[in-house]
């Protein structure tokens, strides 16, 4: 998935590959799988609820909320659920 040369198939185990074992920085490695899902949530919901009627004048979005986030001042990014590692 992220090295041509391993046979991981799991997003977590290619962040271990390739931070423990081929010593790449924090920064150069994928995020973890909690990350990736939210990601594509929020991608499926940006296209399919946004984008999926940027031709309708009134659109009628479902509420981010619906898909599990939950509504501060506004909605914006989803929250991760997993602490920082790396502050900087």
């Amino acid at each position: 998935m992220y090295d041509k040369n391993s046979a991981v198939d799991k997003v977590d185990e290619a962040r271990l590959d390739l931070f423990a074992r081929k010593q790449r920085p924090y920064y150069g490695i994928p995020p973890t799988s909690t990350a990736l899902i939210q990601h594509v949530k929020w991608s499926v919901y940006q296209a399919g609820s946004i984008w999926g009627q940027a031709t309708v004048c009134k659109m009628q979005t479902e509420s981010p909320a619906n898909w599990g986030w939950q509504k501060g001042k506004s909605f914006g990014r989803p929250f991760h659920p997993l602490p920082r590692v790396v502050s900087s």
